[in-house]
């Protein structure tokens, strides 16, 4: 993965090698910062992502959200992990028993605060969107959904891609559903409470 930094255009890139993978910093004119992590590489170890994209992010004070299997990493400016969220800079998503969990996309808002996009197992092999709102302190959000969770379920298989959030505060979702042996697209829009937006296509989705 890559993202440019929105307040500063240095570039940073995400690397995976087996089951670790680093983040690396590099100023506007291409040039690798030494000074950034350890030695200018952040390395997080032992995980496993499956395959997914690494999900990363950059908030409002110039924090680094990054996303490992079933966690989210969230790092200072300088590359050390901000202790501030959750006490250790590391945040485990709830999972009940037999229940997984990959990370598809994150959204900041300006307060500090987040949305974790994800594609939720159950115990009978079938995944659905699951958006958590998270404080900045790593706290559930519990105005939002059902104490910090809405749960958009499904007959079919669905994985959420990306997703965005409009200026009226409502989040739109993109992403692949399975039917029997087809892959159709798909999107949601949730209100602001994480409810579904029923204006929105059949009770706030589309499947194409």
């Amino acid at each position: 993965n890559l993202s440019l930094s929105k307040n500063t255009n240095e570039l940073f890139t995400l690397n995976n090698s087996k089951n670790d993978y680093n983040v690396l910093k590099f100023s506007s004119l291409g040039v690798f910062d030494s000074s950034f992590g350890n030695s200018g590489i952040i390395n997080i170890p032992n995980e496993y992502l499956n395959g997914n994209d690494a999900v990363f992010k950059e908030t409002s004070d110039s924090k680094l959200l990054v996303s490992g299997y079933e966690k989210i990493y969230r790092f200072n400016s300088n590359g050390t992990l901000d202790t501030t969220l959750s006490g250790s800079g590391i945040l485990n998503l709830p999972l009940l028993a037999g229940e997984s969990i990959f990370i598809d996309d994150i959204i900041c808002l300006p307060n500090n605060s987040f949305y974790v996009i994800t594609d939720k197992g159950d115990n009978n092999n079938y995944s659905h969107t699951t958006v958590f709102k998270y404080n900045s302190n790593g706290t559930l959000d519990t105005s939002y959904g059902v104490n910090g969770i809405s749960e958009i379920f499904s007959i079919n298989t669905e994985i959420p891609h990306k997703a965005l959030i409009k200026n009226d505060g409502k989040i739109i979702i993109l992403g692949a559903s399975f039917t029997n042996t087809w892959y159709k697209l798909f999107s949601i829009r949730l209100n602001q409470d994480g409810t579904p937006d029923n204006s929105y296509g059949v009770n706030g989705k589309i499947i194409y």
